[in-house]
């Protein structure tokens, strides 16, 4: 097993409400975007900052329980980059949310429906990577892991189509800079994703 007594289940917790969390945060980043609602829009944008503050709350959670920690069967290192990666997606999440407050936007663009679509396919395969991971190998999430590359890539695909449209049928410059704004956001929030997944394949890897 990856946790044992002490420090380890606890740590092991803490990962699961972050998961959670940010699972949670996927969902309202989902509804906000299908909204065009601004009574539903600004619950969701002070829902999601809610969450962004929880997330703050268990990585320093984590990192607490790791300065009283004297051994983990997890690589201290591992623990703290995971911990990061996963309040890194919702900070971005949280920066989407500001930036459409920001910018006064209420009808999210087609693309950005579909990066958030992908945001919370990954986050639901991190969950599930998480939950069962002290009993994962390497070929266990072998699938998961092409999973979250292809939706990476997917999403890459997607942001720089958006941009070339925006640049070539666009021609409010301010619209332009506002959109690129939200949708690069959505797509460095896939890219959070994938450093946690590779955090996770490393943890699996060092102990199989």
């Amino acid at each position: 097993m990856f946790f044992g007594k002490s420090k380890d289940d606890e740590i092991q917790k803490v990962f699961i409400k972050h998961i959670e969390n940010t699972h949670a945060c996927a969902q309202d980043l989902i509804t906000l975007c299908n909204s065009d609602n601004p009574i539903t829009n600004s619950c969701m944008i002070q829902s999601i900052l809610e969450k962004e503050h929880l997330g703050d709350r268990l990585t320093n959670d984590v990192h607490l329980l790791l300065e009283n920690a004297f051994i983990t069967k997890i690589d201290k290192d591992d623990i703290v980059s995971l911990s990061n990666y996963l309040d890194d997606i919702v900070d971005k999440i949280k920066m989407v949310a500001r930036l459409y407050h920001a910018y006064r936007i209420n009808k999210m663009r087609d693309e950005g429906k579909e990066l958030a679509n992908i945001i919370l396919k990954m986050v639901q395969i991190l969950e599930e990577m998480l939950s069962n991971l002290s009993k994962h190998t390497m070929d266990s999430i072998k699938e998961m892991v092409h999973s979250i590359k292809t939706y990476e890539e997917e999403a890459d695909t997607i942001f720089y189509n958006c941009l070339e449209m925006l640049h070539t049928k666009e021609y409010d410059y301010k619209i332009v800079l506002e959109w690129r704004d939200i949708i690069r956001a959505l797509e460095e929030t896939t890219d959070c994703c994938d450093r946690v997944c590779s955090v996770i394949s490393a943890i699996v890897r060092k102990a199989t």
